[in-house]
């Protein structure tokens, strides 16, 4: 069986461009708000234009 991300949870997906503008989208809207410093949004902008891959999805928690 071939891993995918649907059924491998250690499998990450390739970052799109349209990934990584979300992602900046939403450090800057952040950072507008004043919920990072300068440094905090310098580094995590630095970090997502350089992400290749997605970090796997969490598992949505199911209660009793």
């Amino acid at each position: 069986m071939n891993a995918t991300p649907g059924n491998d949870p250690t499998v990450q997906m390739k970052a799109s461009d349209a990934d990584r503008e979300a992602v900046l989208s939403d450090l800057s809207e952040h950072f507008q708000a004043g919920r990072l410093t300068v440094d905090e949004f310098e580094d995590r902008t630095g970090r997502a234009l350089a992400s290749r891959t997605c970090p796997p999805a969490r598992p949505v928690p199911t209660f009793p």
